[in-house]
C-alpha cells in the first residue's frame, strides 16, 4: 500500500500515506512534508505509530489556502 490511497475492503478511503502525498503534490519531497509538519503549515495529517497519514480533502483544502493569484501585469 506504499505511495497510494489506502484502501478499506478494495476501496480508496481517500488517505495517502507520505509517499502518496508526495506523489500528489508537485514539488513535494520527504524533507519539505517534514518540515511543514513541524512548522505546522502543512497539511493536517495523522499519525499512526511511526506512520503519518494524509486525507486527500486536508490536502486540497490546503492547497486551496495556499493558492496564489499573479496578476498578467505582474502585480
Amino acid at each position: 500500500m506504499e505511495g497510494k490511497d489506502m484502501t478499506c475492503g478494495g476501496r480508496s478511503n481517500g488517505i495517502l500515506d507520505i509517499d502518496g502525498f508526495i506523489a500528489y503534490v508537485p514539488g513535494m519531497t520527504k524533507q519539505l512534508a517534514a518540515r511543514l509538519r513541524h512548522d505546522g503549515t502543512g497539511p493536517v495529517y495523522i499519525k499512526v505509530g511511526r506512520r503519518i497519514l494524509y486525507r486527500k480533502t486536508a490536502i486540497e483544502a490546503w492547497l486551496r489556502e495556499n493558492e496564489r493569484v499573479i496578476a498578467s501585469d505582474g502585480r
